[in-house]
């Protein structure tokens, strides 16, 4: 049967973890080659493939078919035993227990295998994924049919029975933001919540340096921002208030053992990672663990939802004072968004006072247009 192992492969510049899938205790070649390969910048990314892959290679030994034999049909009926564990082509109508991002997920991997198969025995070696080679081998036309799949249009038609995706909460109000502020357990991570509501994406707080935070002129200093920009964050007092008591309270501590950190955001409990820079995965944690204890389902709540809210300020803020002339260019260079079109996902088409402005905004447009 098929399991999925972890290894150790040994590089010139250091160990590496790596996920691999044997059947009866074999490792299989061709396979592993392709989740090492994924598995180049993290290993994580290996073990999620490698347990996807596992779970259709068992269904198709199940079936008595090997993955080499698979062919489009095989791919749908894979995806309805997952959503809804019926082999049958004509499915009951009933919701799936899982979503409609896992299933997309398993399509996903399951296409880039085939690619790179189809790459392989075509020439052997190329791991680029190419679309215009000549199929030369005996199974290089299912694998073509498989790669080419639209996860989309494969999936569209099975959307009502598909479990919904999680909802978000998208926007704070502002007992909202004090509930949660108030149920963090340090100084550290109320001024990083903090910071994400000020519109920092939590990627970019938790990339701070010392360097990066100017408490004599009240702002961030964002080197870098994912746009490849760099970009200043003014504060407000009580962020900066947070922030100082962190750096005197918490922060000199560490320093005081293990002398100049660069990151503004640091583990403050002893071990292994003592000192380090805070990690996504610790900092999303908090914030879950603190909305949890605040009334919150914890399953709803995600970083970006202070940038969320950040903008919609904004937004409220134009459309309550005109007399400021507040543009959409001024917000998004302080959001550091690209486009101004980025503002979009942000908005919240529940508030009134939002839409009526924009509604002004669009029909003095069309009007100045017609002149």
């Amino acid at each position: 049967m098929y399991c999925v192992k972890e290894a150790l492969l040994v590089k010139s510049d250091g160990h590496k973890s790596c996920y691999f899938i044997l059947f009866d205790g074999l490792p299989l070649f061709e396979v592993n080659r392709w989740l090492e390969y994924k598995g180049m910048n993290s290993s994580l990314t290996s073990k999620k493939y490698a347990f996807a892959l596992m779970k259709f290679f068992t269904y198709l030994h199940d079936k008595n078919k090997s993955y080499k034999d698979v062919t489009k049909r095989d791919i749908v009926l894979f995806i309805d035993y997952l959503l809804f564990n019926n082999d049958s082509e004509n499915i009951l109508s009933f919701e799936s227990s899982i979503s409609y991002q896992t299933a997309s997920g398993y399509l996903t991997v399951i296409k880039e295998f085939y690619r790179y198969l189809e790459d392989v025995t075509n020439d052997g070696l190329n791991l680029m994924y190419s679309t215009d080679k000549k199929r030369t081998a005996s199974h290089s036309y299912l694998y073509g049919q498989v790669w080419d799949m639209d996860i989309k249009e494969l999936l569209v038609h099975k959307l009502p029975r598909i479990k919904s995706t999680k909802e978000h909460l998208k926007w704070y109000t502002e007992e909202d933001k004090q509930a949660i502020l108030s149920n963090f357990n340090s100084l550290r991570d109320k001024a990083l919540f903090a910071l994400t509501l000020e519109g920092m994406r939590i990627s970019e707080v938790i990339n701070l340096d010392m360097t990066d935070y100017l408490s004599n002129e009240g702002i961030i200093s964002i080197p870098k921002s994912k746009n490849g920009k760099a970009r200043i964050v003014p504060l407000q007092e009580t962020t900066i208030e947070l922030i100082e008591n962190y750096l005197y309270n918490e922060r000199s501590i560490v320093e005081g053992a293990l002398g100049f950190l660069d990151a503004l955001f640091i583990n403050l409990k002893e071990g292994k990672s003592y000192g380090k820079r805070i990690s996504y995965r610790n900092s999303l944690n908090l914030i879950k663990t603190a909305a949890e204890k605040a009334g919150f389902n914890p399953e709803g709540i995600r970083t970006h939802s202070g940038r969320s809210t950040r903008t919609m300020e904004l937004l409220k803020y134009q459309s309550e004072h005109p007399e400021d002339n507040l543009t959409d260019e001024q917000i998004r260079l302080m959001m550091g968004w690209s486009s101004s079109k980025s503002l979009e996902p942000y908005m919240n088409y529940r508030d009134e006072s939002v839409l009526v402005a924009l509604a002004k905004k669009t029909t003095k447009k069309k009007g100045e247009d017609s002149e």
